[in-house]
């Protein structure tokens, strides 16, 4: 018996579904050719309809004061370099970890007699990648708006 959806009286790669074949598709219920595309319930931005036909309300867009959104700018800037420094120490470990490796297979003690050379190595790939993590954070801070801030706060407007 032929696998489902394959139907010997058609032409493969015809590109048309046949009769014994599933169509699977994301949108259970895709529009049709001519017709406008129409959101459906659950989607942002649309009224959602009960069952009964009763419409809920639209959920309140969540925001957040100036205060609060300044925190959360530094904070996220904060956890992305912490995010980067421990990225570095795993980029230096993983150096220095193969360079051991390698230096154990090439050599009689080669592991003990390369440990400089190879804790400079991981210590070179941790410090380049741990240079930019200040910048993550700098980047994260508007600091006109700060000033402006302090501005406002000390000429008492």
């Amino acid at each position: 018996m032929p696998a489902k959806g394959w139907d010997a009286t058609k032409p493969a790669g015809s590109g048309q579904p046949t009769e014994t074949s599933t169509v699977l598709a994301s949108d259970p219920h895709p529009p049709t050719a001519g017709e406008p595309y129409t959101p459906r319930s659950g989607e942002p931005g649309v009224a959602v309809e009960d069952v009964d036909g009763t419409k809920k309300k639209k959920r309140k867009k969540k925001y957040s004061s100036k205060s609060a959104r300044d925190f959360q700018e530094m904070g996220r800037g904060l956890s992305k370099g912490a995010f980067r420094m421990a990225y570095a120490v795993a980029i230096g470990l993983d150096t220095f970890y193969r360079n051991q490796n390698k230096s154990a297979r090439k050599r009689k003690d080669g592991m003990m007699k390369d440990v400089m050379l190879n804790t400079a190595r991981g210590l070179r790939d941790a410090g380049a990648e741990a240079a930019r993590a200040p910048y993550d954070v700098y980047k994260r801070v508007d600091m006109w708006r700060q000033a402006r801030r302090a501005m406002k706060m000390f000429s008492g407007s």
